[in-house]
C-alpha cells in the first residue's frame, strides 16, 4: 500500500468534518439523553480530523514516518512553540 501524501490526509479530514456536521444536523434540537451516543460518535470523527490534519502538517514538512501519538505530540508542540508568541504580534 502506498504511503498516504498530505492532500490524502486533507481529503479525509474533510470527509469526516462533513460527516460530523451532517449527523449534527440530524441531532440538533434533541436531548441529550436521547442522543448522547450519537454526540460521542461525532466528537470521535472531530478529533479523528485533527489527527489526519495533523498528519498532513507532518506531511508537508517532510517526516515520511509519522510515529505514533508521542511523537505528533511533540511535533506539534514545536510548532507552536515556534510561533510567535500574541505580545510580539501586538508590537
Amino acid at each position: 500500500m502506498a504511503e498516504r501524501t498530505a492532500p490524502d490526509y486533507l481529503l479525509m479530514a474533510r470527509r469526516r468534518l462533513d460527516q460530523a456536521a451532517d449527523r449534527q444536523s440530524a441531532i440538533q434540537g434533541q436531548t441529550y439523553d436521547a442522543v448522547f451516543a450519537e454526540l460521542a460518535d461525532l466528537a470521535t470523527l472531530v478529533w479523528s480530523a485533527g489527527i489526519d490534519l495533523l498528519s498532513a502538517l507532518m506531511r508537508l514538512d517532510g517526516y515520511m514516518r509519522l510515529g505514533d501519538s508521542n511523537a505528533r505530540r511533540r511535533f506539534l508542540y514545536e510548532k507552536v512553540r515556534r510561533l510567535p508568541s500574541a505580545n510580539a504580534i501586538a508590537e
